[in-house]
């Protein structure tokens, strides 16, 4: 189970540790344009393989590691098949893939799990020090036409350039609701769901692949912008 934690800074946390947290949007099913964002360290220091960090959207209660989906659509900020090497200097470091892969985005209906869209990812990072580092993550999220199966999906990440600096929950919000994020890299994705076109998604959720070491998620936070 997800649980809270105190970390010395005095910042309140959620800790993950190959589990998912889901938080229901105030607005329901109400929207047309919505920006995820977590601002997040990993805790530990380590080169990483096959680690499928993923965020996004879901029906109730029931997300992407879910035997019970109804229906959950994500983005994955690193594949299965990424190596991500350490780098940075104590206290600022991070992790960070420096090859491009193909980042892919997924839908779950029921049990089932199908590849909506991919494009290639160069040189996304996160911070290893949850006490002195945190970054950021967002995804803006157009979902088109009720009934039909395409829709847009940009995501918003740090490369190894901007995540030295420790982003305060202040530059966080700001990003959440600024055109473009500063001091971050973006990529856009066309998707085409594979299957179920009600788009009737009304929570955001992410998930992180590993029991060591955990992810530590200081802001959940969505914004809708239509």
């Amino acid at each position: 189970m997800a649980f809270i934690v105190q970390q010395f800074t005095g910042d309140n946390g959620v800790q993950l540790g190959n589990e998912e947290i889901i938080r229901p949007f105030t607005f329901g099913t109400n929207w047309s344009n919505i920006r995820l964002g977590i601002r997040m360290a990993c805790n530990g220091v380590a080169a990483l393989t096959n680690v499928d960090f993923r965020m996004g959207i879901c029906t109730g209660n029931a997300a992407s590691y879910s035997l019970s989906t109804v229906d959950a659509f994500w983005y994955t900020l690193w594949t299965t098949s990424a190596i991500l090497s350490l780098a940075g200097t104590p206290p600022n470091i991070y992790m960070n893939q420096n090859t491009s892969l193909g980042t892919i985005a997924q839908q779950r209906v029921g049990s089932t799990s199908s590849s909506a869209g991919s494009a290639g990812l160069n040189n996304s990072a996160c911070s290893l020090n949850p006490t002195a580092l945190r970054s950021g993550w967002l995804i803006d999220i157009s979902k088109g036409t009720v009934g039909a199966a395409g829709m847009n999906l940009t995501s918003w990440f740090k490369v190894a350039a901007s995540v030295v600096t420790d982003a305060s929950r202040g530059d966080f919000l700001a990003a959440m609701e600024a055109p473009t994020p500063s001091n971050f890299n973006s990529l856009n994705v066309n998707v085409t769901l594979p299957t179920r076109f009600a788009k009737d998604w009304d929570s955001m959720f992410f998930a992180w692949p590993r029991s060591t070491p955990t992810l530590c998620v200081y802001d959940m936070t969505v914004v809708r912008f239509v």
